[in-house]
């Protein structure tokens, strides 16, 4: 679990490096969360680049 988190930190921080004025999407419906009780997550992340 703490590798993980480590790569995913790593990962949305070049992410953000790449696209500095990445924003969500205001337009875009809500997200929601989906899955059981293994697994769990958002069904969506709209994001502007601009």
């Amino acid at each position: 679990m703490n590798v993980a988190r480590v790569e995913i930190e790593a990962g949305i921080n070049a992410l953000l490096d790449a696209f500095p004025k990445l924003r969500l999407d205001p337009a875009a419906e809500a997200p929601f969360m989906t899955g059981g009780l293994e697994q769990q997550g958002v069904s969506g992340l709209p994001v502007l680049l601009r």
